[in-house]
């Protein structure tokens, strides 16, 4: 699965779940990050770019180890925050190890927020959630939640989003078999809001790609962006380490998936 598939996964499961939510990102989706380039060359000024942080030396491996590196540091990551997308439709959440996650999903406009935390999810839906569970009551059973977030288990199978999980990216872009036929080969050296970088240009799971690694503290992938059949796909991570945790919607605000569905029915 490349990069517009674990999107499209994303979007396919909201279409019929229909939750998600997050925590705001600086580097959003369509937007570019702050990029200054450190050599003289095509500098926008005199100053060199400030870096911070120490080197990690990836810059000086093949574009195959960089790559590995950059897996291996997400993996073991305590905590990141990512936020994908074609502009027009967006996907962001913030996920750690012991699988809490926030988001927010963007659709047309329409936004939606879910928060996975220990055994339980609070979703608030999209419309395409109603007509897909309820079809012709849809209009009753939106009334009837009332702007509640719907509060089920964290396994249940309807509601939990798919690709808010570590093993998403796992078997996607960085899976063992995508970085053993990665065609890849090293790009400029730049620095994204003072952090030192590396590009690696090529093709990624017979997409064209360009996958931006920090050269300095954790080799993190900062950025990953494809384009496949002439359409832009983006990945921003960032706040590593960053605390997930936090409030649940008060109980006055939440409403039982079951009674929900007592009181109006769901579709076959």
């Amino acid at each position: 699965m490349n990069l517009r598939g674990l999107a499209a996964a994303g979007t396919m499961c909201l279409a019929v779940v229909a939750i998600t939510g997050c925590n705001d990102d600086k580097a959003d989706v369509g937007k570019t990050a702050n990029v200054k380039p450190t050599g003289p060359s095509g500098s926008a000024s005199s100053t060199p770019a400030q870096v911070a942080g120490q080197p990690n030396g990836i810059d000086q491996l093949p574009p195959q180890q960089i790559l590995e590196k950059a897996a291996q540091a997400l993996e073991t990551a305590p905590s990141w925050h990512v936020v994908t997308g074609n502009g027009k439709d967006k996907i962001e959440f913030s996920l750690d190890g012991k699988g809490d996650c926030r988001g927010k999903r963007t659709d047309e406009g329409e936004a939606m927020d879910f928060i996975l935390q220990g055994d339980s999810l609070y979703a608030r839906p999209l419309g395409t959630f109603w007509k897909n569970h309820f079809k012709d009551r849809a209009s009753q059973a939106r009334q009837f939640v009332a702007g509640r977030y719907i509060k089920t288990s964290s396994d249940d199978p309807e509601f939990t989003p798919l690709f808010c999980s570590r093993n998403m990216l796992r078997a996607s872009i960085f899976s063992a078999e995508s970085i053993k036929v990665a065609k890849l080969t090293k790009g400029a050296k730049t620095v994204v809001d003072g952090v030192g970088t590396l590009q690696l240009k090529g093709t990624l799971q017979g997409s064209t790609t360009t996958l931006v690694v920090a050269t300095t503290g954790k080799p993190y992938p900062l950025q990953v962006e494809t384009s496949d059949a002439g359409t832009p796909m983006r990945m921003n991570f960032s706040e590593f380490g960053k605390s997930v945790a936090g409030d649940v919607p008060a109980p006055a605000d939440t409403i039982g998936v079951e009674e929900v569905k007592q009181k109006v029915g769901a579709s076959e």
